[in-house]
């Protein structure tokens, strides 16, 4: 295998892992909360409605799959409100490191073909 299918199929799992991360996240975030209704809110309703949005519209083999475009345009606002509430519920170090992560692997997603 040649180094640029290499670096796509790491970044493939390094995404996989920041998907995952960002609903756990989520429902960790939620849980937190003393709120009831954003306990359900953010804790389950927002994660699934995520799954559901990324299943059918994001996802690599999607027949419904988003332009490029509108695929960046769901990915800053779906990871860009996760480390806000990130920021929000638990501190600015973990949101940062959260972005740090996702910000290049999310310009190498876009990048490597």
């Amino acid at each position: 295998m040649s180094i640029p299918i290499i670096l796509k199929e790491m970044n493939n799992v390094i995404r996989f892992l920041v998907e995952t991360s960002s609903l756990g996240l989520l429902v960790a975030i939620g849980l937190r909360s003393g709120n009831i209704a954003f306990k359900i809110g953010i804790g389950i309703i927002i994660p699934v409605i995520i799954i559901l949005f990324w299943s059918h519209y994001m996802a690599p083999m999607s027949s419904a799959r988003l332009t490029e475009l509108a695929r960046i345009i769901a990915e800053v606002l779906i990871f860009g409100s996760t480390t806000f509430l990130i920021s929000l519920s638990f501190d600015w170090k973990v949101a940062l490191t959260y972005i740090v992560i996702v910000v290049p692997n999310t310009i190498l997603d876009h990048v490597l073909t």
